[in-house]
This record gives structure tokens, C-alpha cells and sequence, in this order.
């Protein structure tokens, strides 16, 4: 989500952390202000969601797994698959709600989230 998508929301980012220390193609749970995140780079792209699935709404922290070729977040505790290019949208046609969303973006080294928009809410 670009700076330009949250136009007319209060921006509150927040630093997470040098963007080298998230790997890459891995799901890397995070706290910031008490709200539960997850960022998942892939290359140069870089997303944040909340750690919730909202199939099961457990941690995907602990749940989850990202598949690179497909571009997708993949939660074990029920198979339900979330794309990435498309806001956590599911990857199917399916009654599974889009996971939450939350912009994010580098800033010279450091990996930065807007805490303060976010796609949907299912922060629970």
C-alpha cells in the first residue's frame, strides 16, 4: 500500500527493524504498540498484516508459511491461502474473510509500518 492509499488517515509509522534482518520468504511475527503483526518479504517487496488468520484466527506467526512461486501465505491449522499482491485477499473464491492489512514501507534501511490504517479489521 503506498504512502498516496492512506492519504487522509493519521499516519502513525512505526520502525520495526533493519529490513535485513527479515528474511526472506519467511513469516516473521513482531509486536508494535501492543498490536500483533507479521511481515513476510519477498525480494523487494515487503508486507504487514495482523497476526491473526481470519479463517481460524489463530497466530500466523505460529501457523503460517510462505509459498514464493505463488506469491501466497499459506495457514496450516486449516489449508486457507492468502495472496500476497492482493492485500491478504484469499487466494480462492472463497467465503474466507481477507486478512487485515497494514501499510508498510523502507525508509532508507529501516522497515516502517502504518499502524494507524489498516485494509479491514480483524484485529479481534
Amino acid at each position: 500500500m503506498s504512502d498516496r492509499q492512506t492519504e487522509g488517515k493519521k499516519a502513525e509509522w512505526r520502525e520495526i527493524g533493519a529490513i535485513q534482518e527479515f528474511a526472506d520468504n519467511q513469516v516473521h511475527g513482531v509486536s508494535v504498540d501492543d498490536i500483533k503483526l507479521i511481515i513476510v518479504k519477498l525480494g523487494s517487496s515487503v508486507f504487514c498484516f495482523a497476526d491473526r488468520c481470519s479463517h481460524q484466527d489463530v497466530p500466523l506467526s505460529a501457523f503460517a508459511e510462505v509459498d514464493p512461486c505463488q506469491r501466497e501465505l499459506i495457514c496450516h491449522a486449516h489449508g486457507a491461502r492468502f495472496s500476497l499482491d492482493l492485500d491478504g485477499e484469499a487466494a480462492f473464491q472463497s467465503p474466507i474473510k481477507p486478512l487485515t492489512s497494514f501499510p508498510c514501507r523502507v525508509k532508507g534501511k529501516m522497515l516502517q509500518v502504518n499502524i494507524g490504517f489498516s485494509s479491514r479489521s480483524f484485529l479481534g
